[in-house]
């Protein structure tokens, strides 16, 4: 059985742990594809980085509540890296050490 992938946000209410119960194989490879199309980042490309990994993410959530928006809002700049664990689990099926 696959680990489920879980996401905690910092709302307004609180903290809210998220699950996503069941990401295809395909998920997996268009995370692989848009890691590869962000490339090599430069400081100036960090941010455009961020939000794409924060707008793939929220797609792996049936949650509406789960948003790019509701991520990038949701997450302090320490907890960043929580996406590319998240993407290398999808990929890997282990997070990123």
């Amino acid at each position: 059985m696959e680990k489920p992938i879980t996401l905690t946000l910092h709302l307004k209410d609180g903290d809210k742990t998220f699950t996503a119960k069941r990401v295809p194989l395909q998920t997996s490879i268009d995370a692989a594809d848009m890691l590869e199309q962000l490339g090599d980042m430069t400081v100036f490309s960090w941010a455009k980085a961020i939000s794409t990994k924060a707008k793939f993410v929220a797609g792996l959530f049936d949650d509406k509540e789960v948003t790019q928006k509701a991520i990038l809002d949701g997450m302090y700049y320490s907890e960043q890296f929580e996406l590319d664990e998240i993407l290398s689990t999808i990929i890997t099926g282990e997070p990123k050490n």
